[in-house]
């Protein structure tokens, strides 16, 4: 009888691997990178990440080293709670913890270990490109228009260096750091920070860190300090380290005050949270200029249940508040919706603001309505009750508006519109009427055509009675 083989089965080294990690990282310190924890006697308390709920079910033991969710009866160790945060595989999640623990892993496969290493190699190159923009924005004379811009912008050093920012000069500045530190400038290139000929990418450029929410450098957003050039921000490309969709800027260092205040304020520009936090607004963060995602609303969810959202005062920023409204609804977040006035985005309104800008900032937030209700003023703006074909465009708006809601909510948001436009919610809540029979060919009437609704009869089964 041959030997059989299960190429399932961890080898010696692998289960040796996992042991030595899992020895050397602490369970509540990963998950409190994810959920907010309280403890009660020797175990912590959170809500749970991997399902929605509103009280905490979610147990990690610290003596055990283990976790459970009694909502939705998924367990584990810190193996299993990696794989399903970072949606990885346990391979994947070695990795990652490997990386934390300072453990090297020599069992990979060659394609696994070439990733982790390429991985690895890029953050080390971020950390110290981010190290050497700041130094040259605060320590040399090239750095003298980088200062120039925060100054113009009303940012002091000690936000800027909260955010590390940083400048890149003119010329190969940065290979030449690399050449006297003996690094490698492929490993540059990789890392979107030089081009081909050793300038680099981000020259004559304030420098922004885009930083994972535990303060790790992922990307850099940068803004040009030149009138002539067209393109104001360029950003890395993504890559091993960074997709723009899953990060949000400035959570590193607004989460703590996100739980203190309940709410998280969302902003569209990296700017806009710079400035926020140097006026005071610390628990501001922003979705980097991109619709927001699924996974930038779960990972909002992780440190919040709230979102107020305060885009540009745009026609754009303006539709883009409304799905963010609609998609944070869908992972059971609350949102309301704040529009700066006299100013087309946050930044401009806390600038102008002064001494009095905190205050302003706060009368304009104290009256932000829901997500829900902002869409319905915007929608039922310039409503003529009087007037069939004005009801009749605003109750299809309604409708559609509503219906971008979880199914739940429906009925509570269609009396509450019918309150705000005097529009029934029963219309609100009617599937849309199928297109009219079209006329038959030999001018004879349809046996199957729709009864003819007359504009005035439209309006008296449109408003509420």
């Amino acid at each position: 009888m041959g030997r059989t083989h299960n190429r399932h089965v961890p080898t010696q080294a692998s289960d040796d691997a996992f042991a030595e990690v899992k020895a050397k990282v602490d369970l509540v310190k990963v998950v409190q990178e994810h959920v907010r924890l309280t403890k009660r006697n020797k175990d912590f308390w959170g809500l749970c990440p991997f399902h929605q709920e509103d009280s905490p079910s979610f147990k990690v033991n610290p003596q055990m080293q283990s976790w459970y969710c009694f909502g939705c009866e998924r367990s584990g160790d810190v193996f299993t709670f990696v794989e399903l945060i970072e949606k990885t595989d346990k391979r994947g999640a070695l990795q990652m913890l490997a990386e934390r623990a300072g453990v090297e892993l020599r069992k990979l496969s060659p394609d696994q270990k070439e990733r982790a290493d390429l991985r690895k190699r890029i953050l080390d190159m971020l950390k110290l490109a981010a190290q050497y923009y700041e130094y040259v924005l605060w320590k040399m004379p090239a750095g003298e228009p980088g200062r120039r811009l925060l100054e113009s912008r009303h940012v002091g050093e000690e936000t800027a260096r909260r955010f590390q920012l940083g400048y890149a000069p003119a010329g190969r500045g940065f290979a030449e750091y690399l050449r006297a530190k003996k690094r490698s400038l492929v490993d540059a290139q990789e890392a979107g920070l030089m081009r081909r000929d050793g300038t680099d990418f981000f020259a004559e450029r304030l420098v922004v860190p885009i930083r994972d929410e535990r303060g790790q450098v992922l990307a850099f957003t940068a803004r040009t300090v030149r009138q002539d050039e067209q393109r104001k921000y360029i950003n890395s490309p993504e890559g091993p380290t960074y997709i723009k969709g899953r990060v949000i800027f400035g959570l590193d260092l607004a989460r703590d005050e996100i739980a203190r205040r309940g709410h998280a304020v969302l902003m569209e520009g990296q700017f806009d949270v710079i400035t926020g936090h140097q006026f005071g607004v610390t628990n501001s963060v922003a979705s980097s200029g991109t619709a927001l995602t699924d996974d930038q609303v779960r990972l909002l969810k992780r440190f919040t249940d709230e979102l107020l959202l305060v885009f540009d005062a745009d026609r754009a920023g303006r539709d883009a508040a409304r799905k963010a409204a609609a998609l944070a609804a869908h992972t059971g977040m609350r949102t309301r919706v704040a529009t700066v006035p006299d100013a087309k985005d946050p930044d401009e309104f806390l600038r102008a603001g002064g001494a009095e800008a905190l205050q302003r900032w706060q009368e304009v937030m104290d009256r932000a309505p829901s997500g829900f209700e902002a869409g319905v003023a915007e929608f039922a703006a310039g409503l003529n009750p009087s007037n069939s074909n004005s009801v009749e465009t605003v109750g299809a708006r309604l409708r559609d508006w509503i219906r971008q809601f979880p199914a739940n909510l429906h009925e509570a948001y269609a009396e509450l519109a019918e309150r705000k436009t005097g529009i029934s919610r029963h219309l609100l809540l009617r599937d849309p009427e199928p297109a009219p029979a079209r006329p038959a060919t030999n001018g004879a009437r349809s046996r199957g055509a729709a009864k003819i609704v007359t504009p005035s009869h439209y309006l008296v089964q449109l408003l509420a009675v």
